[in-house]
């Protein structure tokens, strides 16, 4: 087994509900803050073999459960 590694975080924007985020998935989301984490941890892409996140909003976790 490999050891696990976490080399970079980023959150997501935070806004209200039905706010300014109300027409964005998680997904897209989800997207855009691995995209910044791979940014700043300054690794080549094909070097990661997993990402892992997960949504807050319950709303958000029953229309595209990502996680699960």
């Amino acid at each position: 087994m490999r050891d696990a590694v976490i080399v970079s975080a980023c959150r997501t924007a935070i806004g209200s509900f039905n706010g300014q985020f109300a027409d964005v998935t998680a997904i897209d989301l989800g997207v855009a803050a691995v995209t910044e984490a791979i940014k700043r941890a300054g690794i080549p892409v094909d070097q990661i073999d997993e990402v892992s996140w997960a949504t807050y909003s319950r709303l958000a976790a029953v229309k595209t459960r990502p996680v699960r």
